[in-house]
Protein backbone atom coordinates (compact mmCIF):
# COMPACT_ATOMS: atom_id res chain seq x y z
CA UNK A 1 0.00 0.00 0.00
CA UNK A 2 1.06 3.31 -0.76
CA UNK A 3 1.13 5.89 2.11
CA UNK A 4 -0.23 8.73 -0.24
CA UNK A 5 -3.30 6.69 -0.45
CA UNK A 6 -3.81 5.69 2.78
CA UNK A 7 -3.42 9.30 3.66
CA UNK A 8 -6.01 10.13 1.10
CA UNK A 9 -8.73 7.70 2.61
CA UNK A 10 -8.14 8.52 6.56
CA UNK A 11 -9.04 12.05 5.07
CA UNK A 12 -11.67 11.20 3.23
CA UNK A 13 -12.97 9.45 5.90
CA UNK A 14 -12.06 11.90 8.81
CA UNK A 15 -11.82 15.76 8.77
CA UNK A 16 -9.35 17.92 10.82
CA UNK A 17 -7.27 15.63 12.25
CA UNK A 18 -3.37 15.03 11.93
CA UNK A 19 -1.41 11.95 11.43
CA UNK A 20 1.33 11.35 14.16
CA UNK A 21 2.92 8.55 13.56
CA UNK A 22 2.82 6.07 10.76
CA UNK A 23 3.59 2.21 11.11
CA UNK A 24 4.00 -0.96 8.75
CA UNK A 25 3.31 -4.15 10.11
CA UNK A 26 4.73 -7.38 8.86
CA UNK A 27 1.41 -8.75 7.65
CA UNK A 28 0.48 -6.14 5.41
CA UNK A 29 -1.35 -3.71 7.20
CA UNK A 30 -0.49 -0.30 7.91
CA UNK A 31 -1.15 1.41 11.63
CA UNK A 32 -1.42 4.70 11.96
CA UNK A 33 -2.11 6.99 15.08
CA UNK A 34 -4.11 10.45 14.38
CA UNK A 35 -5.12 13.10 16.32
CA UNK A 36 -7.15 16.21 16.47
CA UNK A 37 -8.42 18.63 19.26
CA UNK A 38 -10.11 15.64 20.94
CA UNK A 39 -7.78 13.42 21.40
CA UNK A 40 -5.99 10.43 19.44
CA UNK A 41 -7.12 7.37 17.71
CA UNK A 42 -5.31 4.66 15.84
CA UNK A 43 -6.43 3.47 12.26
CA UNK A 44 -5.25 -0.01 10.88
CA UNK A 45 -5.37 -0.09 7.49
CA UNK A 46 -5.39 -2.95 4.97
CA UNK A 47 -6.17 -4.30 1.29
CA UNK A 48 -8.35 -7.97 1.90
CA UNK A 49 -7.58 -8.98 -1.57
CA UNK A 50 -3.46 -9.47 -0.32
CA UNK A 51 -4.25 -10.06 3.36
CA UNK A 52 -3.85 -13.31 5.23
CA UNK A 53 -7.14 -12.35 7.75
CA UNK A 54 -8.60 -9.38 6.17
CA UNK A 55 -9.52 -6.81 8.89
CA UNK A 56 -13.43 -7.55 9.19
CA UNK A 57 -12.21 -11.41 9.86
CA UNK A 58 -9.80 -9.74 12.59
CA UNK A 59 -12.02 -7.63 14.13
CA UNK A 60 -14.63 -10.38 14.79
CA UNK A 61 -12.24 -12.62 16.46
CA UNK A 62 -11.66 -10.27 18.87
CA UNK A 63 -15.23 -11.29 19.89
CA UNK A 64 -13.29 -14.49 20.94
CA UNK A 65 -11.35 -13.07 23.56
CA UNK A 66 -14.17 -10.48 25.24
CA UNK A 67 -15.56 -13.09 27.57
CA UNK A 68 -11.85 -13.32 28.91
CA UNK A 69 -10.28 -9.90 28.64
CA UNK A 70 -13.06 -7.46 28.31
CA UNK A 71 -11.47 -4.12 29.65
CA UNK A 72 -7.86 -5.19 27.70
CA UNK A 73 -9.01 -4.64 24.22
CA UNK A 74 -9.03 -1.40 22.94
CA UNK A 75 -12.57 -0.58 21.75
CA UNK A 76 -13.15 -0.45 18.29
CA UNK A 77 -15.21 3.04 17.00
CA UNK A 78 -15.51 2.73 13.80
CA UNK A 79 -14.96 0.51 10.30
CA UNK A 80 -15.28 1.88 6.95
CA UNK A 81 -14.54 0.43 3.34
CA UNK A 82 -12.96 3.05 1.24
CA UNK A 83 -11.23 2.93 -2.10
CA UNK A 84 -10.71 -1.01 -1.95
CA UNK A 85 -9.22 -0.65 1.45
CA UNK A 86 -10.50 -1.73 5.23
CA UNK A 87 -10.00 1.10 7.88
CA UNK A 88 -10.80 0.04 11.30
CA UNK A 89 -11.26 2.67 14.10
CA UNK A 90 -10.05 2.42 17.76
CA UNK A 91 -9.25 3.66 20.92
CA UNK A 92 -5.53 4.91 21.73
CA UNK A 93 -4.65 3.31 24.58
CA UNK A 94 -1.03 4.06 24.77
CA UNK A 95 2.79 5.21 23.80
CA UNK A 96 4.66 2.21 24.00
CA UNK A 97 4.30 -1.89 23.87
CA UNK A 98 5.63 -4.40 26.50
CA UNK A 99 8.86 -5.02 24.80
CA UNK A 100 9.70 -1.00 24.28
CA UNK A 101 9.04 -0.77 28.09
CA UNK A 102 11.46 -3.34 28.89
CA UNK A 103 14.12 -3.06 26.65
CA UNK A 104 14.46 0.69 26.80
CA UNK A 105 13.99 0.94 30.26
CA UNK A 106 10.69 3.15 30.06
CA UNK A 107 9.68 1.49 33.65
CA UNK A 108 10.56 0.19 36.54
CA UNK A 109 11.23 -3.70 36.89
CA UNK A 110 8.57 -3.89 39.28
CA UNK A 111 6.18 -2.64 37.37
CA UNK A 112 7.16 -4.34 34.52
CA UNK A 113 6.80 -7.53 36.38
CA UNK A 114 3.65 -6.41 38.09
CA UNK A 115 2.00 -5.80 34.77
CA UNK A 116 3.31 -9.28 32.80
CA UNK A 117 1.96 -11.17 36.31
CA UNK A 118 -1.49 -9.35 35.31
CA UNK A 119 -1.48 -10.53 31.67
CA UNK A 120 -0.31 -14.12 32.24
CA UNK A 121 -3.18 -14.70 35.01
CA UNK A 122 -5.95 -13.13 32.22
CA UNK A 123 -4.32 -15.68 30.05
CA UNK A 124 -4.27 -18.65 32.26
CA UNK A 125 -7.88 -17.87 32.58
CA UNK A 126 -8.26 -17.49 29.14
CA UNK A 127 -6.88 -21.00 28.17
CA UNK A 128 -8.62 -23.18 31.32
CA UNK A 129 -11.89 -21.26 30.49
CA UNK A 130 -11.89 -22.56 26.52
CA UNK A 131 -9.89 -26.26 26.38
CA UNK A 132 -11.26 -28.54 24.12
CA UNK A 133 -10.29 -31.76 23.20
CA UNK A 134 -7.55 -31.37 20.66
CA UNK A 135 -8.78 -31.78 17.03
CA UNK A 136 -6.29 -30.39 14.70
CA UNK A 137 -8.81 -29.00 11.94
CA UNK A 138 -10.52 -26.76 14.43
CA UNK A 139 -7.21 -25.36 15.02
CA UNK A 140 -5.71 -22.22 13.07
CA UNK A 141 -2.17 -23.62 12.40
CA UNK A 142 -1.16 -26.75 10.57
CA UNK A 143 1.72 -27.95 12.63
CA UNK A 144 2.84 -31.01 10.52
CA UNK A 145 2.80 -27.97 7.43
CA UNK A 146 4.70 -25.71 9.45
CA UNK A 147 7.40 -28.41 10.60
CA UNK A 148 7.66 -29.14 6.41
CA UNK A 149 8.29 -25.53 5.86
CA UNK A 150 10.55 -25.06 8.66
CA UNK A 151 12.92 -28.36 7.11
CA UNK A 152 13.20 -26.38 3.74
CA UNK A 153 14.27 -23.36 5.42
CA UNK A 154 17.24 -25.11 7.52
CA UNK A 155 17.81 -27.07 4.60
CA UNK A 156 18.40 -24.01 2.29
CA UNK A 157 20.42 -22.17 4.93
CA UNK A 158 24.04 -21.32 4.50
CA UNK A 159 27.11 -21.24 7.39
CA UNK A 160 30.08 -20.01 6.45
CA UNK A 161 29.21 -20.12 2.76
CA UNK A 162 28.62 -23.73 2.94
CA UNK A 163 24.49 -24.54 2.37
CA UNK A 164 23.38 -26.84 5.79
CA UNK A 165 22.07 -29.50 2.96
CA UNK A 166 25.93 -30.41 1.62
CA UNK A 167 26.77 -30.73 6.44
CA UNK A 168 23.59 -33.01 7.04
CA UNK A 169 25.79 -35.64 9.07
CA UNK A 170 28.22 -33.77 11.27
CA UNK A 171 28.24 -33.32 14.87
CA UNK A 172 27.50 -29.55 15.82
CA UNK A 173 29.04 -27.85 18.25
CA UNK A 174 27.51 -24.99 20.39
CA UNK A 175 29.53 -23.05 22.95
CA UNK A 176 31.98 -26.23 23.30
CA UNK A 177 29.42 -28.67 23.79
CA UNK A 178 28.49 -31.61 21.12
CA UNK A 179 25.13 -31.67 19.54
CA UNK A 180 23.98 -34.09 16.90
CA UNK A 181 23.70 -33.53 13.51
CA UNK A 182 21.22 -31.27 11.62
CA UNK A 183 19.61 -34.31 10.15
CA UNK A 184 18.89 -35.57 13.55
CA UNK A 185 17.72 -31.73 14.33
CA UNK A 186 15.07 -31.92 11.63
CA UNK A 187 13.96 -35.05 12.23
CA UNK A 188 12.61 -34.11 15.43
CA UNK A 189 11.20 -30.84 14.01
CA UNK A 190 9.15 -33.50 12.07
CA UNK A 191 8.06 -35.16 15.12
CA UNK A 192 5.31 -32.92 16.34
CA UNK A 193 3.45 -34.38 19.48
CA UNK A 194 -0.10 -33.15 19.62
CA UNK A 195 -1.61 -32.04 23.32
CA UNK A 196 -4.59 -33.46 25.01
CA UNK A 197 -6.23 -29.55 24.87
CA UNK A 198 -6.40 -26.82 22.58
CA UNK A 199 -7.42 -23.68 23.57
CA UNK A 200 -9.03 -20.13 22.70
CA UNK A 201 -6.19 -18.30 22.22
CA UNK A 202 -4.55 -15.00 20.80
CA UNK A 203 -2.03 -16.67 18.98
CA UNK A 204 0.47 -14.02 18.91
CA UNK A 205 0.57 -12.47 22.26
CA UNK A 206 4.41 -11.39 22.65
CA UNK A 207 6.04 -7.75 23.96
CA UNK A 208 5.03 -6.07 20.46
CA UNK A 209 1.51 -6.69 20.80
CA UNK A 210 1.11 -5.78 24.36
CA UNK A 211 0.50 -2.17 24.64
CA UNK A 212 1.08 -0.54 28.42
CA UNK A 213 -0.75 2.98 29.34
CA UNK A 214 0.56 5.14 31.38
CA UNK A 215 -1.61 4.19 34.54
CA UNK A 216 0.02 0.77 33.42
CA UNK A 217 -2.64 -0.95 32.41
CA UNK A 218 -2.03 -3.75 29.29
CA UNK A 219 -4.22 -3.84 26.20
CA UNK A 220 -4.02 -6.37 24.06
CA UNK A 221 -3.80 -5.71 20.03
CA UNK A 222 -3.45 -7.23 16.47
CA UNK A 223 -6.17 -9.88 16.72
CA UNK A 224 -5.47 -11.37 13.27
CA UNK A 225 -4.66 -15.05 14.94
CA UNK A 226 -7.37 -15.11 17.50
CA UNK A 227 -8.79 -18.82 17.34
CA UNK A 228 -7.98 -22.01 18.32
CA UNK A 229 -4.42 -23.48 19.40
CA UNK A 230 -2.12 -26.08 20.83
CA UNK A 231 -2.03 -24.50 23.75
CA UNK A 232 1.64 -25.67 24.09
CA UNK A 233 3.00 -23.43 21.50
CA UNK A 234 0.96 -20.46 23.14
CA UNK A 235 3.22 -21.11 26.28
CA UNK A 236 6.74 -20.84 23.81
CA UNK A 237 5.61 -17.71 22.29
CA UNK A 238 5.46 -15.92 25.37
CA UNK A 239 8.69 -17.14 27.05
CA UNK A 240 10.04 -17.61 23.52
CA UNK A 241 9.87 -14.01 22.20
CA UNK A 242 11.78 -12.46 25.38
CA UNK A 243 14.40 -15.36 24.75
CA UNK A 244 15.32 -14.40 21.45
CA UNK A 245 13.76 -10.47 20.77
CA UNK A 246 14.69 -8.97 24.56
CA UNK A 247 18.37 -10.49 24.45
CA UNK A 248 21.71 -8.84 23.39
CA UNK A 249 24.72 -10.63 22.23
CA UNK A 250 28.35 -9.95 23.58
CA UNK A 251 30.07 -10.19 20.25
CA UNK A 252 30.09 -11.56 17.33
CA UNK A 253 28.72 -14.76 17.09
CA UNK A 254 31.17 -17.08 15.05
CA UNK A 255 30.85 -20.31 12.88
CA UNK A 256 33.75 -22.59 12.07
CA UNK A 257 33.18 -25.47 10.39
CA UNK A 258 36.52 -27.96 10.22
CA UNK A 259 37.29 -31.37 11.64
CA UNK A 260 34.37 -32.76 10.33
CA UNK A 261 31.92 -30.60 13.21
CA UNK A 262 30.54 -27.57 12.94
CA UNK A 263 30.92 -25.03 15.39
CA UNK A 264 28.74 -22.45 16.42
CA UNK A 265 30.12 -19.73 19.30
CA UNK A 266 27.94 -16.79 20.82
CA UNK A 267 27.05 -15.50 24.45
CA UNK A 268 23.90 -14.21 24.77
CA UNK A 269 23.21 -11.53 27.50
CA UNK A 270 19.98 -11.59 29.14
CA UNK A 271 18.86 -8.68 31.65
CA UNK A 272 17.79 -10.14 35.20
CA UNK A 273 14.50 -8.79 34.44
CA UNK A 274 14.10 -10.91 31.24
CA UNK A 275 15.00 -13.46 32.93
CA UNK A 276 12.26 -12.87 35.11
CA UNK A 277 9.73 -12.66 32.93
CA UNK A 278 10.78 -15.98 30.96
CA UNK A 279 10.80 -17.44 34.42
CA UNK A 280 7.06 -16.48 34.94
CA UNK A 281 5.34 -17.53 31.59
CA UNK A 282 7.53 -21.12 32.35
CA UNK A 283 5.85 -21.08 35.48
CA UNK A 284 2.94 -20.41 34.10
CA UNK A 285 3.29 -23.50 31.93
CA UNK A 286 3.93 -25.86 34.42
CA UNK A 287 0.76 -24.77 36.57
CA UNK A 288 -1.88 -24.92 33.25
CA UNK A 289 0.25 -28.39 32.39
CA UNK A 290 -0.64 -29.30 35.81
CA UNK A 291 -4.14 -28.22 35.79
CA UNK A 292 -5.05 -30.20 32.42
CA UNK A 293 -2.66 -33.15 33.34
CA UNK A 294 -0.90 -32.76 30.11
CA UNK A 295 1.14 -35.66 29.38
CA UNK A 296 5.17 -34.78 28.35
CA UNK A 297 4.57 -31.26 28.40
CA UNK A 298 8.39 -30.75 28.83
CA UNK A 299 9.23 -31.97 25.70
CA UNK A 300 6.24 -30.16 24.30
CA UNK A 301 6.95 -26.99 25.29
CA UNK A 302 10.72 -28.09 23.77
CA UNK A 303 9.71 -28.29 20.74
CA UNK A 304 7.98 -25.24 20.08
CA UNK A 305 10.19 -23.31 21.47
CA UNK A 306 13.28 -24.76 18.78
CA UNK A 307 10.84 -24.14 16.17
CA UNK A 308 9.65 -20.91 17.18
CA UNK A 309 13.96 -19.89 17.65
CA UNK A 310 14.17 -21.02 14.00
CA UNK A 311 11.07 -19.57 12.33
CA UNK A 312 11.46 -16.53 13.79
CA UNK A 313 14.65 -15.54 12.59
CA UNK A 314 12.36 -12.98 9.67
CA UNK A 315 11.95 -11.58 12.48
CA UNK A 316 15.41 -11.12 13.48
CA UNK A 317 16.54 -9.80 10.13
CA UNK A 318 13.19 -7.26 10.00
CA UNK A 319 15.14 -5.51 13.07
CA UNK A 320 18.32 -5.83 12.16
CA UNK A 321 19.53 -8.01 14.26
CA UNK A 322 21.23 -10.43 11.49
CA UNK A 323 23.62 -12.02 14.35
CA UNK A 324 21.03 -13.56 15.69
CA UNK A 325 21.00 -16.35 13.32
CA UNK A 326 23.29 -18.26 14.95
CA UNK A 327 22.11 -17.80 18.74
CA UNK A 328 18.51 -19.16 17.51
CA UNK A 329 20.17 -22.41 15.41
CA UNK A 330 22.70 -23.12 19.05
CA UNK A 331 19.22 -22.43 21.32
CA UNK A 332 16.85 -24.85 19.21
CA UNK A 333 20.11 -27.45 19.56
CA UNK A 334 20.48 -26.83 23.49
CA UNK A 335 16.13 -27.30 23.93
CA UNK A 336 16.06 -30.09 22.00
CA UNK A 337 18.79 -32.44 23.30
Amino acid sequence: MDRKKVESVIGALFDGIDILAFHRGVGGTIVVVVGNGSGRSVMKVGDPSILRNSILQEMQRRDLLMPFLDGHLPNIISFNRVDGLEVMQTDYVGDWNLHQIVTGGLSSDNTVETVFSAFLAAKRKLWLGTTEPFEPRRCLRDYAKRAEELTERLVKLELSGRPVSSMLDLPVVVNGITYPSFAQLIDRIGRYEPPQFSCISHGDANGDNVIVSLENEWFLIDWEWVGRHDWVESVSRICGWWQMMATSLADQPLVKIDGGTISLSYQLEVSPLVRNLIGQGMELGRQVACDLQEDHYDQKLAYFLATYYLRDLKFQLLRGRSNFAIPAIGEAFKVLF
